[in-house]
């Protein structure tokens, strides 16, 4: 009996001791003290560009944290980076909205906590939805001609950029060249959540003089940025995300300017002469 007394505990013991070693196994990765896992990154966020993504965030300040780990796709694709960066460029991208997910790692591979942020990527669909802009002649104000341009924004559910022209006339006597440029990114407005607005729909150049009548060919190049619409309001078009990068492409256009008569300036009324006191 003092045999089966003492081997029943002896049994437990080697049983206890296995189980401890599965235990170990099975949670061998397993840590109580948070303090020693890298940390998760913080101000995360992604600037959408064309066909890439720009990724930044805080670099780490724990001495755990050894590298970075970028995901998106559901994790089919993933770059790790063997150093504590804080910006990352993702190429190649399509048109798509994609979940970024960034993670740090410690020197033995573990990952922290997740933080991703959903970004919208523009690429060649974009394009494919574009409205160029139309131009036209029309008489200004101080019968002069001027260069009406349509669908410069809005209407391209883009805006923002440079727009070069070149005016040419139909016998090659005349050639103007001028710009107008936008900044999308300067414009915000916080009663729409903060988002970018512009009233640019159209524009008219003045050209400051009288053309001969007749055909011209315009030959634009213009580089604008892509925009994620999110309301119209009042004549204003107001997007809440703008793409990092500008789109350049060129094209041309004729437009006919016709005649203008500049009225005859009216007469000024004459004075009577003063008829001397008698």
């Amino acid at each position: 009996m003092k045999m089966i007394k003492y081997l029943i505990p002896a049994v437990a013991l080697m049983f206890g001791l296995a189980s401890c070693d599965n235990m170990d196994e099975l949670y061998k990765d397993y840590r109580t003290d948070i303090s020693i896992y890298s940390t998760k990154v913080t101000g995360f966020s992604v600037q959408p560009g064309f066909e890439r993504a720009i990724l930044t965030w805080n670099k780490p300040e724990d001495s755990v944290a050894k590298g970075i780990e970028i995901s998106w796709n559901d994790g089919e694709n993933v770059v790790t980076i063997d150093s504590l960066a804080s910006e990352y460029i993702v190429e190649g991208l399509e048109s798509f909205t994609y979940t970024f997910v960034v993670k740090t790692k410690d020197a033995y591979g573990n990952l922290s906590l997740p933080v991703s942020v959903d970004a919208k990527v523009y690429g060649q669909a974009d394009l494919a939805i574009m409205t160029i802009p139309t131009f036209a002649f029309v008489e200004t104000a101080n019968h002069t001609h001027g260069l009406l341009i349509k669908n410069m924004s809005g209407a391209m559910n883009m805006w923002g950029g440079l727009l070069k022209i070149k005016l040419t006339g139909a016998d090659a006597t005349l050639e103007k060249d001028f710009s107008i440029e936008f900044n999308p990114f300067e414009k915000k407005n916080s009663g729409k959540g903060n988002a970018y607005y512009c009233r640019a729909v159209e524009k008219t150049v003045d050209l400051e003089e009288i053309l001969p009548a007749g055909e011209y060919k315009i030959e634009y190049t213009m580089n604008t940025y892509a925009t994620n619409f999110l309301v119209k309001s009042k004549g204003i078009f107001f997007y809440n995300k703008i793409c990092y990068d500008a789109y350049e492409f060129s094209d041309s256009a004729t437009a006919v300017a016709s005649e203008i008569v500049v009225p005859e300036p009216e007469p000024e009324p004459e004075t009577p002469e003063e008829t001397p006191a008698e």
